[in-house]
Order: structure tokens, then C-alpha cells, then sequence
């Protein structure tokens, strides 16, 4: 056998390998490599979702506490005669706190008209109430303030979240935009009737 016919003999047996370790190992290994990518990009996912779940579970768990909080204001029993007094100090709590946080030296409230107090559930006559001295009051108040469209979006939304601690129903609102200066948000006045509630003793 010539040099020539053995030196293409060996490179030839040198293919056959090659060809035999990619087509029994090297391919195998790559649909491995293939197959664990695709299962990490899978887990990635699974990952993520479980830390969005996580994340929202520890947002429910503060808002359950904050609800708890409020429930627990709601149902504190408190002097009947303190209604509307109570009322004026959180409404100017809530409004200081709506300028700060908005930013939004605007909001101000200017009027408050309260009305009358109506006692409920209070023992007339033989009637009785199932809680002895346990009773609630209503009262109907229109109050006038002013504030930038989103300070007062989120003024009725902290209204709706009990931040006066007591149960508030809205009757009407009403709008009216105020001239505003050049570059500046326009300010609106808002007229807005509503009756709320109080539980007390």
C-alpha cells in the first residue's frame, strides 16, 4: 500500500470518528444544551410570576390591615355630641394632608354648612334597641372647596376609602372651572352636598 492510498485511508478514518462522535455525542449533547434553555427560560417565567404573586399578596396584606384599621375607627363607639365637631377636625386634616401630598396649594376648603344631626336607633318610647345606648347619627352637608381636577379626584377617593372615618354618601357635585393664569393648571370650585354617618353612644 502506497503512502498516498494510506495517508486517504487515515483521513478518512479520521472523518468516520469525527462524524461518528458528532452524530452520537455532539448532537446529543446540543439537543440537551437546547432542551435546558428552553427549560430555564420556563422556570425564568415561573420565577417572575411567583415574585409578581408575592409582591401582590404583600400589597393585599397592607391593604386588609388598613381596612381592618378603618372597620376598627368605624366601630368605635363614640359620643353622639362630638358628630359634626369630629367632622370639622378630619375634613381639615384630610384637606392639609391633600395639599401636601399633592402638591396642590389650591385645595382649600372654603365653606361647610353641617346640618342638623338625626339620631337613629335610639330607644323611643316602648321600642328598644337590640345595644342598649347604642346609637347612630345622620347628618346632610354641603361643603365648597377648590383644587386642581386630579387633587379632587383623589380628595373623593380618600372620601370613599373612610379617611373621615365615618360612612360618606355623595348626592351631587358640581364643577365650575375657575380663570387660570397662563402655563398654570386650572383651578376648579366644587359644590358638593352629601350625608354622612356616625356610630356612637
Amino acid at each position: 500500500m502506497g503512502l498516498i492510498t494510506k495517508a486517504f485511508v487515515t483521513v478518512i478514518l479520521v472523518g468516520l470518528i469525527v462524524f461518528g462522535f458528532w452524530a452520537l455525542s455532539w448532537q446529543g449533547i446540543q439537543t440537551k444544551v437546547t432542551h435546558l434553555k428552553t427549560e430555564i427560560a420556563g422556570k425564568k417565567q415561573e420565577y417572575n410570576k411567583l415574585t409578581q404573586e408575592s409582591q401582590n399578596i404583600a400589597k393585599w396584606q397592607k391593604d386588609v390591615g388598613e381596612w381592618n384599621k378603618v372597620l376598627q375607627e368605624l366601630h368605635q363607639v363614640k359620643p353622639i355630641k362630638n358628630f359634626i365637631p369630629s367632622f370639622l377636625i378630619s375634613i381639615e386634616k384630610l384637606a392639609k394632608y391633600e395639599r401636601i401630598t399633592t402638591g396642590d396649594p389650591t385645595f382649600r376648603i372654603k365653606s361647610i354648612t353641617p346640618g342638623q344631626v338625626v339620631i337613629q336607633g335610639a330607644a323611643t318610647g316602648k321600642t328598644k334597641t337590640q345595644t342598649p345606648g347604642l346609637v347612630s347619627g345622620k347628618s346632610s352637608v354641603s361643603i365648597t372647596f377648590t383644587g386642581r381636577f386630579n387633587t379632587v379626584v383623589n380628595f373623593l377617593q380618600q372620601l370613599g376609602n373612610f379617611k373621615l372615618n365615618k360612612l360618606v354618601t355623595i348626592q351631587s357635585i358640581s364643577l365650575t372651572p375657575q380663570s387660570a393664569k397662563p402655563g398654570s393648571h386650572p383651578t376648579l370650585s366644587v359644590t358638593m352636598p352629601f350625608e354622612m354617618y356616625m356610630l356612637g353612644g
